[in-house]
């Protein structure tokens, strides 16, 4: 009894229903691309190389349709006096039909781009009353009233009452048939394991009866064979009740621009996009719904023949549900019986213990026309193969439906322009949408939760006052879609394995860049516009004397590193630039040359370290030295940098805290670069990265402006301040916009009176020299984005500072994070 109850409620579900559904995939829903598994049920060949790798769905769907009464579903109409409903004369033989479908959950998986199989199962209840007359259906329409002619004999022919109920277990398999790049075809079919619920079938091939009074819908039936049976009650939820069905269909894709959708990616080149429909056109077919189910007749449900039988034709005329007794289970039919109306009449002799029930199979065709990049115009149609002389049969409705959509990934709205058997002209809606919000909060990663809907004929909300048939849709879907796989700064270096995201660089430095060409990338590059070793972490050094360019102001002869890479022949202690005696050894005193001390501190070599404390007098040698001479023997055993600090015959660090000083109290000019390897004050020139001649980056690499001042006679106009994290020279996509807006609002063409200053900073965190090099990479890094996005290499230029120019405190670790900044200018000449 346990396992009965969920059953019951959802056919519950279905029967309290009070639209009853046709097959709704076969309108616009059936040619979404993006609504996954759903589509299947109209043609099972779709989940292979499909846009989805899994795709789970959930939907109900209902529809009901007849073709002698007419709704009036407009509120504001009936106010006005309208009629609710209006008849119409039919030409064909009357009808009702009503289906429902529950789809509790429908499940594909495509294996790979040629192989899938799909999972689903769902309830459906299908309801179909046909041969109805012009004079029955008059009748019906208006309740049986005393407008029905009285003792004038009606007549029907193939008279059908069906109702069938079941549970659909479905396995689906598809798979790439042909795919020669242009031409491409796929199919597929399912097998479905049918649990019967409920059936009842009532069948006369003709007949005849007249109504006995004005004020009833009584008739007498004269000698009329009926085919009547319904399922045996007792056996509703066991397995003698089953069938097997089956669908099966194909589809042709034409796809003249195959090549196009392609990518290349971490190395691979031409790699299929399967994120994007391919097809120029496609069309296909389908035969679904094939098979049928076994019931066990009821002993109170047998073939009958009237005579002068009085019946009331209200229960023949309208299909109807009973009301379900979850506690009587086993007593209870889901449909209305006609057991009384075989208890009056005359029961045939042979009868069979077994009936069967159809399935409701039809043909369907599908075409499609990708008009432009996202916009299609679809056609699909729906025919019912069945017999009017089918004793047992339940069967959709025939609809051509032409369908004009919208369709993307995010969202798809379709405008499905239907006729239907009826000759009703239908116009309806359908959409699908994307549950951004729903999908982040169940951390669903790279798939959408989209909700789909719609409704067959909306035209009663564009006006019209006589609605034949009215239906409904409505599910929801989850896709793992396919997808290329992200590359924000477009370098074919896939962001999961790009260790620079968002500056384009070379795969084989992880995605990050290399300005100069040295193999280095520009996050371990010191010297990003010069090529250099990767033991000097990429910057040069030209005079090989150990000392780098950037900080040897001697860069193309080799010195010694206590002298800032400057040489000094004589090896006295002064470097050549300012001995006098160059060749000869001095003393600083004396401007590098010798000179004799007739006191008592005689100095016999010259070399300025007196005899007394001149470890090698008749040798002129180097005060760093104890007074001998500085060779390669010894050069790696003498500690500079202590005699340095202890002697400084320059007075360099002197003349450094002298700068300091000075300058403590006014800001440093502006486009200036202060190094503790260099005592005087440069401009730096930005380089072209653009440029091929490497000997002409490095000059301007180098290019120098003593004590300039960069642009006195420039209009300040206005600045904007990025921010980046500790240690770091990478700057977030999220300032992109910002930095756009920045330089659009000035003309930056050629003779532009406008020019873009960039100045690098950072906080005191780490060495000093350190911090001076990181200011200039975080420049560079903005220089590139500014240059991407509009200025002119010309129109920039670079100025770094280090940690000598705080924003903020920076003992106040909340705000040493403003000092980690790169300031963008626009100034006006």
């Amino acid at each position: 009894m346990k396992l009965k109850h969920p059953i019951v409620l959802i056919v519950a579900i279905l029967v309290s229903l009070h639209l009853y559904g046709q097959n709704n995939y076969s309108g616009g829903n059936a040619l979404d691309n993006y609504i996954g598994y759903s589509t299947s049920y109209f043609q099972p060949a779709s989940i292979v190389n499909s846009l989805q790798k899994l795709s789970i769905s959930g939907s109900l769907n209902s529809l009901k349709t007849n073709n002698y009464t007419g709704t009036n579903m407009s509120v504001l109409s009936k106010a006005f006096g309208n009629e609710s409903s209006r008849y119409r004369d039919h030409s064909g033989l009357g009808y009702q039909s009503r289906s429902s479908s529950i789809d509790l959950v429908g499940v594909s998986y495509e294996i790979n781009h040629n192989h899938a199989i799909g999972l689903s199962f769902r309830i459906r209840s299908f309801g179909n009353l046909d041969g109805l007359s012009n004079e029955w259906t008059n009748a019906v329409h208006n309740n049986y009233d005393d407008s029905k002619p009285l003792n004038t004999p009606i007549s029907f022919e193939n008279y059908s009452y069906n109702q069938f109920i079941y549970l659909e277990n479905r396995f689906n398999y598809a798979r790439v048939i042909k795919n020669d790049k242009t031409n491409f075809i796929k199919a597929g079919m399912a097998v479905k394991l049918i649990n019967g619920i409920d059936a009842t079938y009532l069948y006369a091939d003709q007949g005849n009866f007249t109504f006995n009074g004005s004020d009833n819908s009584e008739a007498t039936f004269v000698s009329t064979a009926f085919n009547y049976g319904r399922a045996e009650k007792g056996n509703m939820f066991t397995s003698r009740n089953t069938g097997v069905g089956f669908d099966i269909g194909a589809v042709y894709e034409y796809r003249p621009k195959y090549n196009s959708f392609k990518y290349d990616m971490d190395g691979k080149t031409k790699i299929e996009r399967y994120d994007h429909t391919k097809y120029l056109f496609k069309f296909g077919v389908s035969i679904t719904d094939i098979g049928r189910v076994r019931f066990t007749r009821d002993s109170l449900s047998y073939d009958f023949t009237t005579a002068n039988t009085t019946y009331d034709t209200e229960a023949l005329g309208a299909l109807t549900f009973v009301d379900l007794d979850i506690q009587k289970l086993d007593e209870t039919t889901v449909f209305k019986t006609f057991d009384d109306f075989a208890n009056a009449s005359t029961k045939n002799q042979q009868q069979d213990d077994m009936f069967n029930m159809n399935l409701p199979t039809s043909l369907n065709f599908h075409a499609d026309y990708n008009v432009s990049k996202n916009l299609y115009l679809g056609y699909t149609s729906s025919t019912a193969l069945k017999r009017n002389s089918d004793l047992h049969k339940v069967h959709l409705k025939s609809i051509h439906s032409i369908v004009p959509r919208y369709s993307s990934e995010k969202i798809g709205v379709a405008v499905p322009l239907s006729i239907q058997r009826n000759g009703q002209f239908n116009i309806g809606l359908s959409g699908r949408i994307n549950l951004i919000g729903l999908t982040d909060k169940l951390n669903a990663r790279d798939g959408i939760i989209s909700v789909v809907g719609g409704m067959h004929n909306i035209t009663g909300l564009l006006g019209k006052r006589a609605r034949f048939n009215s239906s409904v849709f409505a599910g929801i879907v989850f896709n793992l879609g396919y997808k290329v796989p992200s590359d924000i700064d477009g370098d074919k270096v896939s962001d999961i394995k790009d260790g620079c995201m968002y500056d384009p660089g070379l795969l084989g430095l992880l995605g990050c860049p290399d300005t100069d060409g040295d193999g280095i990338p520009d996050t371990q590059d010191y010297c990003i516009y010069t090529p250099g070793p990767k033991k000097h972490n990429g910057c040069p050094d030209t005079d090989g004397d150990g000392v780098l360019d950037l900080n040897d102001q001697c860069p193309l002869v080799a010195g010694l590193p206590i002298h800032y890479g400057c040489p000094d022949r004589d090896k006295d202690g002064v470097i050549d630039i300012v001995d006098r005696c160059p060749d000869i050894a001095g003393i600083e005193f004396n401007n590098g040359c010798p000179f004799e001390n007739p006191g008592c501190c005689t100095d016999n070599d010259g070399d300025g370290t007196t005899n007394l404390l001149d470890k090698c007098p008749e040798i002129s040698g180097s005060i760093y030295n104890e007074g001998c001479p500085i060779d390669s023997t010894n050069l790696e055993k003498i500690d500079f940098y202590k005699n340095k600090k202890d002697i400084d015959p320059n007075h360099t660090e002197v003349k450094i805290e002298q700068i300091k000083e000075e300058q403590a109290d006014s800001e440093i000019q502006e486009g200036t670069l202060i190094t503790t390897s260099n005592i005087a004050i440069e401009t730096t020139t930005l380089i072209n990265k653009n440029s091929t001649d490497k000997s002409e980056n490095k000059e301007k690499d180098k290019k120098t402006n003593r004590a300039s001042n960069p642009g006195p006679s420039r209009g300040f106009i206005e600045a904007l301040n990025v921010y980046f994290d500790s240690d770091d020279a990478t700057l977030n996509n999220s300032y992109n916009d910002q930095i756009i807006e920045l330089i659009n609002r000035y003309d930056f063409s050629n003779d532009s009176p406008y020019q873009i200053i960039i100045i690098g900073h950072t906080d005191n965190d780490g060495e000093e020299n350190y911090n001076l090099i990181l200011s200039k990479k975080r420049a560079e890094t903005v220089r590139r984005k500014v240059e991407a996005f509009g200025a002119k290499n010309e129109q920039i230029e670079l100025y770094y500072y280090g940690e000598w120019k705080p924003l903020k405190d920076n003992d106040n670790k909340e705000q040493k994070g403003f000092n980690r900044r790169v300031e963008i200018q626009v100034l006006k000449r």
